[in-house]
């Protein structure tokens, strides 16, 4: 790829330790042009955790521009571009306070509410030049609840951003911590205030056991790693943002052309939250033997009962999208989520995926509930 091949970047935002360092930190490793064609911003309220980030994300940027030069990081002199992306990435960054958010969304949202300007106005420089003109197509925000900063900081700041008419609206993204997990879990059930007024995408960990069994095989339920619940995580968000990053750059290979403003004004919709599904499949037979498997069981939201109506954003990429799956996938959506997605044909290869952003989950009826008790796999096993 040459340089001039992306020219729609996004912002990206992460908010706290969790989504600093294990998010985005984990997303840019599996796709390092995250790093290399966008602009990136962390939002904490720790000093350790903020350098912490920084210098992970300066490491991941550094091994990967290493493998594209054909050498090896430690053949690389200390400088520039290393350098400037870490210096860029701090000056893009706000510190929030010094001592952390002490797992308490309360001190965090504080640490934010003091900043409140310092922070929005960083972000609206970000997206625009001297000029006024956007040097940013979309926002991403990524967040995790559960801890003290990203619980309550990234939907009050996905709010604000709604709210800022010399930006694009925002996608935010935010973990749902397993339910065993009792203080993190408590904390999390503090965001149900912001999820009818602030249009956020949920991806509950819960529902990785089930994506987990399913792309493994048979693995015994007490046997499950808890690092590869957390990569089942990563990995679709991976697939989400870099589908979407390519999406909306290669417009001529894109079918029709994706736009940032189709993206938002199909799937913000307030009242109703959001999740992504996907299938990840390396050739085209596969796929279209288990496309609709996969859409159906990885889907990381679930509700007591099926939406009545949704909306859908699904984006088809592979060297050629065969004409029956394009004719089932409307048929399809319908029938599994009330969705008539907008869907777009991404003509390169030679990987299949299919992604599908979808929004008009009811936030009242999320299962299992936000509250401690059990989760999935402990239902399974009846304990």
């Amino acid at each position: 790829m040459s340089g001039n091949d992306f020219v729609r970047r996004l912002l990206i935002i992460s908010v706290g330790s969790s989504a600093s360092i294990h998010l985005l930190g984990r997303i840019s490793a599996a796709y390092p042009d995250l790093l290399f064609r966008n602009k990136i911003m962390i939002i904490e309220s720790s000093r350790k955790m903020f350098n912490d980030a920084i210098d992970n994300l300066t490491r991941i940027y550094k091994r990967n521009y290493a493998k594209l030069r054909g050498r090896r990081e430690e053949e690389l002199k200390e400088g520039f571009p290393f350098s400037a992306f870490k210096a860029e990435l701090r000056e893009n960054s706000v510190l929030l306070a010094e001592g952390g958010g002490g797992a308490t969304p309360e001190r965090g949202l504080a640490y934010y509410s003091e900043n409140r300007e310092v922070v929005l106005d960083k972000i609206v420089n970000l997206v625009t030049n001297e000029s006024g003109e956007r040097e940013v197509s979309g926002i991403i925000v990524l967040g995790c609840a559960g801890k003290g900063t990203g619980t309550l900081v990234t939907p009050a700041l996905t709010k604000d951003l709604f709210a800022e008419t010399k930006i694009p609206p925002p996608l935010a993204f935010i973990t749902i911590p397993f339910r065993f997990d009792r203080m993190s879990i408590q904390n999390a059930m503090k965001i149900q205030e912001y999820l009818k007024d602030v249009p956020l995408f949920l991806l509950d960990y819960e529902r990785a056991i089930g994506a987990y069994v399913y792309l493994s095989g048979e693995v015994p339920e007490k046997e499950i790693p808890l690092r590869g619940l957390y990569n089942m995580v990563v990995g679709v968000l991976t697939g989400v943002l870099s589908t979407l990053i390519e999406a909306l750059n290669y417009s001529t290979e894109c079918d029709p052309p994706l736009d940032w403003s189709d993206i938002v004004a199909t799937l913000l919709e307030k009242g109703y939250v959001g999740t992504v599904t996907y299938s990840v499949r390396s050739n085209k037979d596969e796929f279209v033997k288990y496309w609709k498997d996969d859409i159906s069981t990885l889907l990381f939201l679930r509700t007591k009962s099926r939406p009545t109506r949704t909306s859908a954003v699904t984006i088809i990429r592979g060297e050629e999208v065969p004409y029956g799956i394009a004719k089932d996938v409307t048929s399809f959506f319908e029938k599994f989520i009330g969705a008539s997605p907008r869907f777009y044909s991404l003509y390169r290869g030679p990987e299949y995926r299919m992604i599908s952003l979808i929004q008009g989950f009811h936030p009242d009826e999320i299962t299992p509930p936000l509250k401690p008790g059990k989760g999935i796999l402990e239902r399974l096993l009846g304990i």
